[in-house]
């Protein structure tokens, strides 16, 4: 499942829902246990956010709640070009 919006900035963001493997538990995060939500940019920034932390009816929000949901989540890899870093803006 998956959707795009537009954060603040105009910036279009799509978002993906992983659901997580069974095969990788140790390699998983306990709190990205139950999966999580993707959300990247076309120009390789990605944000992961724990499903823990979104709403069921995720796919009716907002932009704006949206975008709120984006700060709570973490770069994907620190060490990628064009990822989002802590101190960068989104």
């Amino acid at each position: 499942m998956s959707r795009t919006f537009h954060d603040s900035d105009g910036r279009e963001w799509e978002i993906l829902q992983i659901t997580r493997r069974n095969d990788h538990t140790n390699a998983v995060r306990n709190e990205l246990a139950d999966g999580w939500f993707l959300f990247q940019r076309h120009d390789g920034w990605r944000v992961r956010v724990a499903a823990a932390h979104v709403p069921a009816n995720w796919e009716q929000l907002s932009d704006a709640e949206l975008e709120q949901l984006l700060s709570r989540g973490l770069p994907v890899s620190s060490d990628a070009p064009g990822v989002l870093r802590p101190n960068e803006p989104r």
